[in-house]
């Protein structure tokens, strides 16, 4: 038998077992796109269960820090009204920078951005791998700031939570094209 001949013989089955490849990694693939929607739509509610904390956290933080100044100023009585406004007012500054630097509103609004990219680019259905590991690149970003920025125990359990999702995506992620 020549070459052309076992070629024609063979070549039937050859294209149809790249036929059944393709097919199954469509069906694969299908079913990695669904897993990754659930995984980041998972990740979103994570990250809104942390803007809920964070609201509460404020509002403790501050009701917290109020009383402890009040306490101060009750024991340690200041009859100088003008050295009194000076210390209300320098214990207000030190509150707003605490405050500030525990704010992790722009950080939440940007991984919700990030979320939507990240959508947007599956529904696209073009070749993902690439992009979506850069997008998570900036989910990671966003998620270390929030937990460097967390000064509550609960919170900084839901942005592991978060990390832990993100890697699983990620993980998802590697699977594709």
């Amino acid at each position: 038998m020549t070459q052309e001949e076992a070629w024609k013989a063979i070549e039937p089955l050859v294209v149809q077992g790249i036929a059944l490849l393709q097919e199954s990694r469509t069906g694969e693939g299908a079913k990695i796109l669904s897993s990754l929607k659930q995984m980041n739509s998972e990740a979103s509610k994570i990250a809104k269960i942390i803007r809920e904390k964070r609201l509460k956290n404020e509002k403790r933080i501050r009701e917290h820090t109020a009383e402890r100044i009040k306490k101060l100023f009750d024991l340690y009585s200041i009859d100088h009204s003008d050295v009194k406004k000076v210390l209300e007012s320098r214990v207000s500054q030190e509150l707003a920078l605490l405050l500030e630097r525990t704010d992790i509103e722009e950080e939440l609004t940007r991984l919700e951005g990030h979320f939507a990219h990240f959508e947007k680019t599956v529904a696209e259905g073009q070749p993902l791998g690439k992009k979506l590991d850069f997008i998570l690149q900036e989910y990671s970003r966003e998620i270390n700031t929030l937990g460097n920025k967390a000064q509550d125990h609960f919170l900084s359990e839901d942005v592991v939570g978060l990390k832990v999702q993100v890697e699983q995506i990620r993980e998802q992620v590697m699977n594709l094209e």
